[in-house]
């Protein structure tokens, strides 16, 4: 799952770089140049955006939940909202058949109209929790991250953002009579995501 993981996130890494680099380009003999098509201010399209992240949090509780994270989500965006809309994911436990599935409102945004190196990145929601014991829960979600951006186009940008995740569990009686004390899961996290 760790190979997976990483395997991924260099993936990602190396097409975003790609992407990134100069638009004009030489071949053979040949000097081309891509140009982008002029924005127009009717269209509707232009403020929908939508992305993806890959990451990892380390739980700080030390309760064996650290976590591979993937995340989706679709929203609104302008001059100074990065991103604006909902989002869901799925922390998939490396040491346990643990699960999380969290829901939430998404907020991202570097404060200025012009592009900025750094931005903000808030998610408030719930958490729908498949436990190890067959044991399901809805709690609070919570996430709160500072990004980087790495690659910034017309067309795309990705970012990497740092930051905590919290979780809400609740302790536990199973089908058998067995008390489970479970504690809030408390994270650190890396994701690398790319939008459009």
């Amino acid at each position: 799952m760790k190979k997976l993981a990483i395997s991924t996130l260099l993936s990602l890494v190396s097409v975003t770089t790609l992407y990134a680099q100069n638009a004009d380009y030489t071949a053979g003999n040949n000097q081309y140049k891509v140009e982008e098509s002029p924005k127009t201010a009717s269209s509707t399209m232009s403020h929908f955006t939508w992305g993806a992240e890959i990451g990892s949090g380390i739980d700080l509780n030390g309760n064996n939940m650290s976590s591979v994270l993937i995340d989706a989500g679709f929203g609104y965006k302008n001059d100074i909202i990065n991103f604006a809309g909902i989002g869901a994911g799925i922390n998939v436990m490396f040491s346990n058949s643990s699960r999380l599935f969290p829901l939430y409102a998404m907020l991202r945004t570097g404060f200025r109209p012009k592009p900025t190196l750094l931005f903000m990145d808030l998610r408030v929601g719930c958490s729908f929790n498949n436990l190890g014991n067959s044991e399901s829960q809805v709690g609070f979600y919570g996430s709160g991250g500072l990004g980087f951006n790495l690659a910034l186009s017309s067309k795309f940008k990705s970012h990497i953002i740092v930051g905590y995740n919290y979780s809400g569990l609740q302790s536990y009686t199973d089908k058998k009579g067995v008390r489970h004390d479970v504690s809030d899961i408390n994270a650190a996290f890396v994701r690398l995501g790319i939008t459009f």
